[in-house]
């Protein structure tokens, strides 16, 4: 069994893209992302040193920046509201495959 036929969620992303006129961040649009989405929850040290609560944790073979906005399996890409902000990511390269595996609280 290789490590990416274990990614078997369709999760989405969408990247930073500018800031408007008004200030808010915009996006752009939301790509499919294979992942394996895990309901965890567990306190982690949040980007800006918090300690927050995570309630999932979404690992994938595509790199996931701290600006992204992610959708979990079941949400509508058409509401904002329904997005994630990564916590934490971590990256780790996998020694037998070469691949690298993207570990991101939500």
């Amino acid at each position: 069994m290789s490590l990416l036929s274990m990614l078997t969620h369709t999760v989405y992303v969408a990247s930073h893209a500018s800031v408007n006129e008004y200030g808010k961040n915009t996006y752009g649009t939301p790509r499919a992302v294979k992942a394996r989405v895990q309901g965890q929850q567990r306190n982690v040290r949040s980007q800006a040193g918090d300690e927050v609560v995570s309630s999932h944790v979404v690992y994938t073979a595509e790199e996931v920046l701290p600006t992204d906005r992610l959708w979990l399996p079941g949400k509508s890409t058409s509401s904002a509201e329904e997005s994630n902000v990564p916590l934490t990511i971590t990256s780790s390269p996998h020694p037998m495959s070469g691949v690298t595996l993207w570990k991101v609280e939500l």
